[in-house]
This record gives structure tokens, sequence and C-alpha cells, in this order.
């Protein structure tokens, strides 16, 4: 009975300091982009708050390109490993921006309070945001640059969740031609509240999700009001952001024009990296689309 009490006090800490439960970053590389003979740029600017923040931009090498699309990743890790699901776009024709929130990979990296040395802001709900809307603009203004007819917003598990809330305040939606929401979610307390659920021990403490979790920073407003074509995308075997997380999602959006990926034995975000290359192939061809 000790060891239970103990967990759902570790349990309890945790959600009272959320920020480690949706933020996993870290600063290791993964994957040179040279290792895979990708020409990239290294693009640095700054949050709406001054923090400094880092992107990679995976250009299109002769023509101009037909699609330009800015990247949110997910919650663990950093760019350097996320680049990959969209590794093999450019090549295509279609050029993508991803970068890196606050405390991931060289993102959020000042000087230290005192002394020599350098230190790194952490990731939290309202410097993510702050971050997230001066990367839709950055990510705009290379795509005017880059001479792209169609501009899109791809936003993958946690990545989904702030691209939301984002694109709310984005004053350039108008000129945002898909969004894509791959194995996300809407409500931070809904997530919450459905692991704490999944594990028989922290069961009796799941309903103080809704309480100790902030849904400050969910869209509201996104799903509602938006009508730009919307893709959904949602592996049925997702255990990660389980599959309801995803009907929900493209029951809430209210535009005629939107579709829903069902990913048949689909796990988290593997919906480029599995299943014999056919969805690469039908994203190819939905971007032609547009």
């Amino acid at each position: 009975m000790l060891i239970i009490k103990l967990f759902q006090i570790v349990m309890l800490s945790l959600l009272v300091g959320c920020t480690s439960l949706f933020y996993q970053p870290d600063r290791f590389m993964y994957v040179p982009p040279e290792k895979l003979n990708l020409e990239y740029q290294q693009i640095r600017f700054d949050s709406l708050d001054g923090v400094p923040l880092l992107g990679w931009y995976f250009p299109v090498k002769k023509e101009k390109p037909k699609t330009f699309i800015i990247f949110f990743h997910g919650n663990a890790q950093n760019i350097t490993s996320h680049y990959l699901n969209l590794h093999w776009i450019p090549k295509e024709g279609h050029e993508f921006f991803i970068f890196d929130y606050r405390g991931y990979g060289l993102s959020g990296i000042v000087p230290a309070l005192y002394g020599n040395g350098e230190r790194q802001i952490k990731a939290n709900r309202s410097g993510v945001y702050k971050d997230s809307i001066a990367a839709l603009e950055k990510g705009y203004e290379l795509f005017k640059k880059s001479g792209a007819k169609k501009l899109v917003i791809y936003g993958q598990s946690l990545g989904g969740a702030i691209a939301q809330r984002a694109l709310e305040d984005f004053k350039h939606m108008n000129e945002v031609d898909l969004v894509v929401l791959d194995s996300t979610f809407n409500s931070y307390q809904k997530i919450a509240f459905d692991k704490l659920w999944g594990v028989w021990l922290f069961k009796p403490l799941s309903p103080l999700a809704y309480i100790l979790v902030s849904d400050e920073y969910r869209s509201t407003k996104f799903l509602k009001n938006n009508k730009t074509r919307l893709l959904v995308i949602h592996g049925d075997k997702d255990f990660v952001v389980p599959y309801k997380f995803g009907t929900e999602i493209f029951a809430m959006a209210t535009q005629e024009n939107k579709e829903f990926w069902s990913i048949k034995d689909g796990v988290h975000t593997d919906v480029f990296a599995r299943h014999e290359d056919i969805y690469k192939k039908k994203f190819l061809e939905l971007l032609d689309s547009l």
C-alpha cells in the first residue's frame, strides 16, 4: 500500500509541474542532413520575447518549389531527428522548414546569468506559443522568397496541438492552402487524463488532470472557425496519442473540405515511415491537387 501511495505522490508532483509531461527535449545530434546528402540552411531567428531559436530550411535544388511546408514537431528530441519525417520530400519538388522550440536542440541558448558560459531556457506553454508564432512568421517569409505556389502547415503529435493554437493568431492564415494534423490532440487536459486513466495505479488521480493541467493554450477557435483545407492523420494502433483523439479532431472541424486518413495498423507518427510508401504517394498527390 505504501508503494502505491508513493507512486501516486510522484505522479501528482509531475502533474503539478506538468512541463516534463509535455516537453522532453534534448540537444543530441541524431542524423546530420549531410549524412543523407541533403542540402539545407540553418535559420536563426528570435521568438516574440527575444529568445533565440534555430530552424532548418530544406530547399528544392533546381526549379521553383511547388509547395512550402512549415513543420511543427513533437514533444521529444529535436529537429535533428524530426526532420526525417519529411526528408524525402524536397526531391519531389516541395520545400520545408522545421524549427526547434526553446529548450530543444540549439534553441533557447542564452548567456549565463552569472559569469561566463551559457544556459538554455526551458520549454513552457507560454514560451512555446511565442516560439510558434515567430516560426510561422519566419516560415512565411521563407515561403514568399521561395516562389512556391502553395503553403502547408504540418503539425505532428504535440506539434499539432501547438500549431492549432498558433494558427488562431497567424495573420497570413488566409494564404494557407492545407493544414495537416498528424497523430495529435486538441486538449492537454484530456490527454493527461487519458494517460492517467490508462494505468490502474493512477486511475484514482485521473480527475486531477482537469485541475492541475492547464488548457490555457488549447486551441478553441481553430477547428470551429477554420475554413482551410484540412487533413487529419491517425494510426489505429497509436498508443501514444490514442486514435480517438484524431477522430475527435476530425469531428470538431467545421470546414467541408476535410479528409481523414485512418492508418490501418499505424502506430505513432509512422505514416511515412512504414506502410510500403503508400501514404508518401498519396500525400504527394494531395499536394499536387492544391
